[in-house]
């Protein structure tokens, strides 16, 4: 095998690594947000109300860690910057259901 080679056949194996991680993680993100995106039972459903508020806060979260995260494999330009589309979607959406519900059901 050349020594050119070996380079890009190292790059590959890390572009797979990466995108492969990082696409089970916002699989796993995609499904905590659809549970955020669950209607409570009412308006008097305070117990439920806080979960889907704290559930819909914690995908928001955990995909600003992944867009931070993936800052890392773009910077050594293993990926491209259209990896970070994904989780900030996933971002946007958490933080639009965090809102919808403070407006929908303000506390009393």
């Amino acid at each position: 095998m050349s020594e050119q080679a070996r380079p890009a056949r190292g790059r590959r194996v890390m572009v797979v690594i990466c995108a492969s991680l990082q696409s089970a993680w916002c699989a796993v993100l995609a499904f905590l947000l659809v549970i955020a995106y669950q209607p409570p039972q009412g308006d008097w459903d305070h117990s439920g109300l806080a979960a889907i508020t704290g559930m819909a806060f914690v995908v928001a979260v955990l995909g600003v860690i992944t867009v931070l995260v993936d800052l890392v494999p773009l910077l050594l330009k293993w990926l491209s910057w259209k990896w970070l589309l994904l989780p900030a979607v996933l971002v946007v959406l958490a933080v639009a259901r965090v809102v919808h519900l403070s407006s929908a059901y303000p506390a009393s």
